[in-house]
């Protein structure tokens, strides 16, 4: 078991700990910011813990960086090499991921859900072409 900074929720910056009717107000900032701004939007500031507001795309790309880096290995095709990983993660983190890996909308995030304990499968199979890649299998299952 590896603890792995890179797939740790969304940072809100300034609106951590904050009550969530208050942040998310229909006519609030944050709402706003978000229609504006989709999977762009950061959130300002800095969170008492001290990280600062990450939009989700800041969130798909480090998560994408771990996946790189530490799951993908280079293009074969032997199934002894292949090998399953487990990555607990969370609700906007693994969405962000998902929305990259299938190009979806920048509002995938914002449109799709994921519960708590929800499992992801996905898999990947490098091969040559459009054919290989990323598949989605299950989510929120």
């Amino acid at each position: 078991i590896e603890d792995e900074p890179r797939v740790v929720e969304l940072a809100q910056g300034e609106l951590e700990k904050q009550p969530r009717a208050d942040v998310y107000r229909c006519d609030g900032p944050v709402k706003r910011g978000i229609a504006r701004e989709a999977m762009f939007y950061r959130p300002p500031g800095v969170s008492p813990d001290g990280d600062r507001g990450e939009s989700q795309f800041d969130v798909e790309r480090r998560f994408a960086a771990f996946v790189e880096q530490k799951l993908l290995r280079p293009s074969t095709s032997d199934k002894k090499l292949q090998r399953t990983v487990v990555v607990f993660t969370h609700g906007v983190a693994i969405r962000s991921f998902v929305r990259r890996i299938l190009g979806a909308s920048t509002k995938f995030v914002a449109n799709t859900q994921t519960d708590n304990t929800g499992i992801t499968e996905l898999r990947y199979e490098p091969k040559s072409g459009d054919f290989g890649g990323w598949t989605l299998v299950r989510m929120n299952d």
